[in-house]
């Protein structure tokens, strides 16, 4: 199981399987859900150096980011909007450390997708 997740990981950041273990094939540690509202700091800048700062402490070396700051319940295509590019601003400060998954609200099925195409290129 953990290589199929491993390669899932690579095909959708396009990163080689090899680069997710170090030269002595030890696996990398990643945490694959975390969001900005969850971490110490007022703005993205502060978030993600906190972020990273826990990683170090923690030997977390990958975070894929799912939010950003908020969490409504059924967001609208603007609130939704909003989050993805706080996380991309997140992405641009520190690419080496972070993935972005794109936050979505099926309910608004079009903005949804147009979303998709937004936040992959």
């Amino acid at each position: 199981m953990c290589d199929t997740v491993g390669e899932t990981i690579c095909r959708l950041t396009e990163t080689p399987h090899s680069a997710l273990r170090h030269e002595d094939n030890e696996a990398m540690i990643i945490d694959c859900h975390t969001h900005l509202n969850r971490v110490a700091g007022p703005d993205i800048a502060d978030s993600v150096n906190a972020l990273c700062t826990y990683g170090d402490r923690l030997g977390i070396e990958r975070f894929c980011l799912s939010l950003g700051f908020g969490r409504e319940h059924s967001p609208t295509p603007e609130e939704v909007r909003t989050h993805n590019d706080q996380v991309l601003e997140a992405l641009a400060q520190c690419p080496e450390r972070l993935i972005g998954f794109v936050y979505l609200n099926p309910v608004y099925t079009d903005s949804a997708l147009a979303e998709i195409e937004r936040c992959v290129e």
